[in-house]
């Protein structure tokens, strides 16, 4: 026995081998997670509300967490509060930004020890600037400005680069915009304008003209700058 412990301690210290018991421990939690699944009926995810209209709604959410089913492997039971995501809330101020939530594994209750974040629809995921200034910033688009102009009239106090970054990952989220909003309303029939403006077109006209970046978030609870 101490000749196998002193091998896999010999083993641990090359970095081929380090890299071997990595993938070999991410496969374990894997299959620790698709066996919770497959233990439950095959449902790999039930539907939980990621995006509120306010902190008071999140709070309201968090009081009723242990009644609450784990949207990633179906238990009951197991989800707990697990810290704050914090950083820059502005270009400017840091702050709280979501509440990180944990399915725990106890010997009792057999979670898949996922994290994930709950948050307000005014606040998109791995932004420093919030719903309102990308708002702001495609309904610059929409009237015609350049990229540049367009930036500079949105009030985001961030460099020119990020807002050429940012109309490329627009350019990419499209098939996702277009696929998510035609669940709610098929577009009106135009050809006019790009393939993105057309997708702006069509959020305007199923969420309004009021911030409708946050609206997609709470109505359809998906990052709205999401490419998967």
């Amino acid at each position: 026995m101490a000749v196998v412990i002193r091998e896999a301690e010999v083993l641990s210290e090359v970095p081929q081998c380090r890299l071997l018991i990595l993938i070999m421990s991410y496969w374990k939690w894997a299959l620790r997670v698709l066996g919770c699944c497959v233990g439950r009926g095959g449902q790999y995810c039930c539907r939980m509300q990621l995006f509120f209209r306010n902190w008071k709604d999140l709070n309201i959410v968090l009081e009723q967490l242990p009644a609450l089913q784990c949207p990633f492997c179906g238990a009951g039971g197991t989800l707990i509060r697990y810290g704050f995501n914090r950083g820059y809330i502005t270009p400017v101020r840091r702050g709280i930004r979501a509440q990180r939530i944990r399915c725990k594994l106890s010997p009792r209750r057999k979670g898949c020890t996922v994290t994930f974040c709950l948050r307000p629809s005014s606040y998109l995921p791995r932004r420093c600037f919030r719903a309102k200034g990308l708002w702001a910033f495609i309904q610059q688009l929409r009237t015609g400005r350049s990229i540049k102009a367009a930036w500079e009239n949105s009030g985001i106090p961030l460099s020119l680069d990020t807002g050429y970054r940012l109309y490329r990952r627009l350019a990419l989220c499209q098939p996702i915009l277009r696929t998510n909003l035609w669940s709610r309303a098929p577009p009106k029939k135009s050809g006019a304008g790009s393939a993105l403006r057309q997708v702006f077109d069509h959020l305007i006209e199923v969420f309004g003209d009021e911030c409708a970046v946050r609206a997609y978030q709470e109505a359809l609870q998906r990052d709205f700058l999401a490419i998967a």
